[in-house]
């Protein structure tokens, strides 16, 4: 069960801190063969920890994060990586469906388990702008939740059908497509997950 607590996600973000790099991340940036260039959005940053590991490969990096308190906490991690990053990192305070995503504005795109929090009524119209957000030759790594994951039925989580993501992709090479279903966890408790990891290049 989501928790309906204002500070949720201030209490997850920091309970965050100091875990690994999510594999989706390591795995999409085998596909950046030119390192040192381009923009790279972390949508959901959270702890700052995916956007530390964009600002190692050498990314500009844009972090977004709906939580008022994520700029402190994010410079923090970036801090702890390397102090210099924080020269090529610029930070908003936002969701999803409120970001202004420009065409063709970002080299590298990756959210992790974030855009399912966008509301169904905003999540088509967000998904569009994301994909068009994309450059030429640039990439999209994202965690997106399936119609059969036990958060489904809450009215503020937005599922997808496999076949409509796929369809959205047209302009896109898919490189990578997983989809998983199990019994875990999570910050709050116990869950059945039904996830699509998603790699694509435009």
């Amino acid at each position: 069960m989501l928790s309906s607590d204002e500070d949720h996600w201030a209490k997850y973000n920091q309970a965050q801190a100091g875990r690994p790099v999510r594999p989706l991340l390591i795995q999409a940036l085998s596909y950046c063969h030119s390192p040192g260039k381009g923009r790279a959005l972390d949508l959901g940053a959270g702890a700052g920890i995916e956007t530390a590991k964009l600002l190692s490969h050498g990314f500009e990096v844009h972090s977004v994060e709906p939580d008022a308190h994520s700029e402190n906490l994010i410079q923090s991690t970036i801090m702890q990586a390397d102090p210099d990053y924080l020269k090529h990192w610029s930070h908003s305070v936002a969701t999803a469906q409120d970001f202004v995503f420009d065409e063709h504005s970002f080299d590298f795109i990756y959210s992790g388990f974030a855009l399912p929090f966008c509301p169904p009524e905003h999540f088509p119209a967000a998904w569009s702008r994301i994909l068009n957000a994309v450059a030429p030759g640039g990439i999209l790594a994202v965690d997106l939740l399936g119609p059969r994951d036990s958060w489904a039925e809450q009215p503020l989580i937005s599922t997808v059908e496999r076949s409509w993501v796929e369809d959205s992709l047209e302009d896109f090479t898919v490189l990578h497509f997983d989809e998983k279903a199990h019994h875990g966890k999570t910050f709050t408790g116990e869950k059945f997950w039904h996830i699509f990891t998603l790699i694509a290049q435009r």
